[in-house]
């Protein structure tokens, strides 16, 4: 569930949360992307995930969560990155 777009710097949505209920604060986890100027047309994407404390799941199942996702999101800007220094003016800065 989306929870927030703040354009052009924030996006944020949950997921995580038990089936047929509402993503909420406790129940999920939060994902953020949040885009910030380094100067010289240079970008920042910061990832971040919080919320898995307050999930009632048995403690070894968080930390393979984080693991897992701590790979993944690490993976996936990475081709993020490799795609825009391939192409760069395909995707404007500014």
């Amino acid at each position: 569930m989306v929870e927030t777009v703040e354009e052009p710097s924030r996006f944020a949505f949950r997921w995580s949360h038990p089936a047929g209920a509402k993503p909420a604060a406790g129940n999920s986890c939060l994902v953020e992307f949040i885009l910030s100027s380094e100067g010289s047309g240079r970008t920042r994407l910061r990832v971040v995930e919080s919320g898995l404390e307050a999930l009632e799941w048995p403690q070894e199942q968080k930390i393979q969560y984080a693991a897992e996702h701590n790979e993944g999101w690490a993976t996936f800007t990475g081709r993020l990155a490799n795609l825009l220094t391939k192409h760069p003016a395909e995707h404007p800065r500014g």
